[in-house]
């Protein structure tokens, strides 16, 4: 399941890499999220 909304500030990501960004939640969960193909 999902996490729930997320703003997409600095104190929300935790990391980017070039395949994956790293975002915590509220809860302080962290979820991890491709990075678009190009």
């Amino acid at each position: 399941g999902g996490g729930g909304k997320v703003p997409v500030i600095p104190d929300y990501i935790k990391n980017i890499s070039a395949d994956e960004v790293f975002v915590e939640n509220y809860r302080g969960d962290i979820y991890t999220y491709p990075q678009p193909k190009e």
